[in-house]
């Protein structure tokens, strides 16, 4: 079968892994002229993506491209109060069968890209899609061009063109902006208020500082950056993730911030300072009095986009033809959050694993529907998980105190702040479905999934139709039970 996959980020090059790894000719079209983004923010990967990259044999090229994560310190965005620190649960990564680790969003891309065109898809950069006929199978280039294929694949994201085919206007609310950006490592080394953010005894330690109506999210890359995350009122324009926008609007939020904060606030200042002093000298003056200052010349603009409450989709598959959504075409998720790439991964990993069973063409519909029984409700709980923890960490001051209060009694005792006691009873009790949600997040499997779903209902259907599956018995079964009825 033909594939044509309409965009070129994780969750379209994910499809377009999974699809060569099924067997299928794949076509991928990207609007960007490039093949990784120019995107200044970083990627955190769960278990439930790395577990599926080692188990394709990638596990050694990922880690030359990420930096495994070992814990979370929390303080408070105002004071810098340390609540505590949050080390992942030995049992809880074991249960997931993959690592956490942190990476530059564009060296994913790329890593997902030449896995796919080692695979054989062909990528098209450079090539924006101007229309989508669903009847003829095909898709249209802005400069004319046609390709026709057999599935269409939306990978384009909330705001490209295969998302208003299942709904005619957004129905969202916006909750949050989103400051993305990243500052050299050794920047944030050289000053002494900053340094601590980096804990050589605790490698890949991510922070955050939980605020009132913003937040701050920080974690180190493989490449010599740090991610930052700036979580603030939803005001201003937006940029997206094409184009990078001014710092006023980040650096007003953290202007009462803590001093780390305030430091990186600084920094992020004298960078764009630095592209102006002249002569040089003038900045060799600066570095006297202030070390750091003079290294910050490489930090880079925010990307700027919405954290929207957005009303789920009620079909990811169309009627009208065999179009299916993958990623924040389907399921938009809060932008830096722990399940922003790996819903969008685990969308593409699904729907190119269950085609791997597509024998003919008539097979095409109800594989198009196992696709959204297997993912929609799955997105959706990951969605409503990560606008969750966003909340909380943005909560206004009159509801942000009893937070605050919680996470300063669980780090003075000495405890996990996000700890779950695992339970030791016969899984009857509550705290077996707490410890059940949170190992969902990380220990599932979308490979897994979609094979569950050919083994307990895909062979069914197909043997019910006369198609033929790899197990006989079922065949006779499902040809007594028809003759029967």
């Amino acid at each position: 079968m033909v594939i044509l996959i309409i965009g070129a980020n994780v969750g379209g090059l994910a499809s377009a892994i999974a699809f060569r790894r099924a067997g299928h000719e794949v076509f991928v079209f990207e609007a960007r002229n490039s093949v990784a983004p120019d995107i200044t923010g970083g990627t955190r990967l769960p278990p439930n993506v790395t577990k599926i990259l080692y188990h394709w044999g990638y596990e050694r090229r990922l880690k030359k491209a990420a930096l495994m994560s070992t814990a979370i310190d929390i303080r408070l965005l105002r004071t810098g109060e340390k609540f505590g620190r949050h080390v992942w649960e030995e049992e809880l990564i074991r249960d997931a069968r993959g690592d956490f680790v942190f990476t530059h969003h564009g060296d994913f891309v790329r890593f997902l890209h030449d896995i796919a065109e080692e695979l054989g898809a062909v990528l098209n950069y450079g090539c924006r899609v101007a229309d989508v006929d669903l009847y003829e199978k095909t898709i249209v280039l802005e400069n004319g061009q046609t390709y026709t294929g057999d599935i269409i694949v939306g990978a384009d994201g909330a705001e490209g063109i295969t998302r208003p085919l299942f709904v005619s206007h957004h129905d969202q609310e916006p909750l949050l902006n989103v400051y993305s950006t990243t500052i050299p490592e050794e920047v944030i080394r050289s000053d002494p208020v900053t340094a601590d953010i980096y804990d050589d005894t605790q490698p890949g330690l991510n922070a955050a500082w939980f605020g009132y109506g913003c937040a701050v999210l920080g974690w180190p890359c493989k490449r010599p950056e740090y991610a930052l995350v700036v979580y603030g009122p939803p005001e201003g324009e937006t940029t997206g993730w094409t184009q990078q926008g001014g710092k006023d609007r980040m650096l007003k939020l953290l202007e009462n911030a803590e001093p780390r904060c305030s430091a990186v606030r600084i920094l992020i200042v004298i960078s764009e300072l630095s592209l102006f002093l002249n002569p040089p000298s003038l900045l060799r003056h600066l570095r006297r009095f202030a070390p750091a200052l003079g290294l910050a010349e490489w930090a880079r603009d925010p990307h700027i986009v919405t954290v929207n409450k957005v009303k789920p989709l009620p079909d990811w598959y169309h009627v009208d033809g065999p179009l299916a959504l993958v990623g924040h075409a389907a399921q938009p998720l809060a932008a830096g959050s722990v399940q922003e790439a790996a819903i969008a991964f685990e969308d593409g990993v699904a729907l190119g694993r269950i085609f791997s069973h597509l024998k003919r063409s008539e097979q095409i519909p109800s594989f198009l529907e196992a696709y959204e029984d297997v993912r929609r409700e799955r997105d959706i709980r990951a969605y409503e998980k990560e606008i969750g923890d966003v909340e909380f960490m943005t909560l206004p001051r009159e509801y942000a105190e009893p937070r605050n209060a919680l996470m300063r009694e669980k780090g003075q005792g000495g405890r996990n702040l996000f700890e779950v006691n695992i339970p030791t009873d016969d899984g009857t009790s509550d705290g077996w479905e707490e410890w059940q949600r949170i190992v969902d997040q990380f220990a599932y499997n979308a490979e897994e999934a979609a094979d569950d779903w050919w083994q307990s209902e895909g062979k069914v259907i197909e043997a019910s139709r006369g198609g033929m599956v790899d197990g006989p018995m079922l065949q006779i079964l499902v040809a007594q039970n028809t003759k029967e009825n």
